[in-house]
């Protein structure tokens, strides 16, 4: 009964998708098109320009209306999933009041799961003009590479677009720099998993480099031994 009672609130859920406003500052109101809605959770995409940006893990204020008539955000919510792919972009919020269990940190395909002995995840730097901040790499899929910021430095790189990702030079290694974007933020808990996907048209041996770094996932000796 219970199980045909969720399924029920689901198809209800999914069916009364509309508007939804949403307010990123003091003043400043965005309308957005309520994609989907799987209580708690409200998933919302905003059409272009994107000149202002949540951070995953803040608190914000969203009006849910599926009239024609504009609503006045007045629910707390949680940003807890934000998604750039090319011009489109969404975001996910948790409705305040409501029980929601943040993504866990999972495996990835390379590298994940140092607490079965293997090495920690190598200490990276994020870059953006002048702003720097560290993150650790924690492993790759086949589209990107895995990161893991606090939530105060997401707070910081809310408003980034292609950004730098630095691994300083070491005894045995030599300086990885490639440029990219950050294509998905997802709350894990206390901290904002990143997947970046690389652009190595943007540096120098950009192919070289981008395998490099996705070695120090393995440990393998051999990723530096042959650039030096």
């Amino acid at each position: 009964m219970n199980a045909e009672h969720d399924q029920e609130r689901q198809r209800r859920d999914l069916a009364e998708t509309g508007r939804a406003a949403v307010a990123f500052d003091p003043g400043l109101v965005r309308l957005g098109i309520v994609t989907a809605r799987v209580d708690p959770v409200v998933e919302v995409a905003f059409a272009p320009p994107h000149r202002h940006a949540l951070a995953v893990g803040a608190a914000v204020r969203i009006a849910l209306d599926r009239r024609d008539s504009f609503t006045t955000p007045d629910r707390k919510a949680t940003v807890v999933e934000r998604c750039d792919r090319g011009d489109a972009r969404r975001y996910r919020f948790a409705l305040s009041g409501r029980r929601h269990l943040s993504e866990k940190p999972r495996r990835s395909e390379r590298g994940a799961d140092r607490a079965e002995g293997r090495r920690p995840a190598p200490r990276v730097t994020l870059r953006f003009g002048k702003l720097e901040v560290g993150a650790d790499l924690v492993g790759a899929t086949d589209a990107a590479l895995l990161l893991r910021v606090t939530i105060d430095a997401e707070s910081e790189l809310a408003s980034t677009d292609a950004i730098e990702i630095v691994v300083p030079r070491a005894p045995s290694r030599l300086e990885v720099r490639l440029a990219g974007w950050i294509e998905r933020r997802v709350l894990e808990a206390a901290t904002v998993r990143y997947e970046f996907r690389v652009d190595e048209r943007l540096c120098d041996d950009g192919a070289v480099q981008h395998a490099r770094l996705r070695s120090l996932l393995i440990g393998d000796p051999q990723a530096d031994a042959s650039a030096t």
